[in-house]
């Protein structure tokens, strides 16, 4: 950096030059946008399809107690851990409250889970940088940081099993 007028350089590291160098984005709230007033919401139906599988609808009645919950038989597990997660995600909740960075784009290729929920349709993937999420309506890819050390790319693929087969997708 160097200041009007001035001789001097003076350097700076990354996270330094942000207090002086800021993008439009910095302005934006970078959440999904549900138009939901979720105050008022009682019960969440969603629906969640892994890989290239069919959709299978959920749903959760008590949101304090944060049951998931179907009415398919084909589900024999669903993981409490993989859903909170999830939820933690998509609804910007905890470390997820506002993505790094929105581009605006027309897909998402291969994506590891896809979801339903509030007349949105979410596709998620895990890449080698971010957890992108595509809003397929409006074309948005939303790019979150994420613990390398505990999520993976095949971590939604453990959401829920069906009739017992670990990892449904083959």
């Amino acid at each position: 950096l160097r200041e009007t007028g001035k001789e001097n350089i003076f350097r700076v590291d990354k996270k330094t030059s942000k207090l002086f160098l800021l993008s439009a984005q910095d302005f934006w709230n970078k959440k999904i946008d549900y138009n939901v007033e979720f105050e008022k919401v009682k019960k969440i139906d969603f629906e969640v399809k892994i890989n290239n599988e069919p959709f299978v609808k959920f749903y959760i009645e008590d949101l304090e107690s944060f049951e998931v919950l179907t009415n398919s038989k084909k589900v024999s597990f669903i993981s409490k851990v993989h859903m909170n997660f999830l939820f933690n995600l998509i609804l910007n909740l905890t470390e997820f409250s506002q993505a790094k960075y929105i581009l605006e784009d027309s897909k998402l290729e291969n994506s590891d889970v896809e979801v339903k929920i509030f007349n949105k349709n979410i596709r998620i993937k895990i890449d080698d940088a971010h957890i992108v999420l595509f809003d397929t309506e409006l074309g948005l890819k939303y790019f979150y940081d994420y613990n390398k050390k505990q999520i993976n790319s095949g971590f939604f693929k453990k959401l829920f099993d069906i009739n017992g087969q670990k990892n449904m997708v083959k």
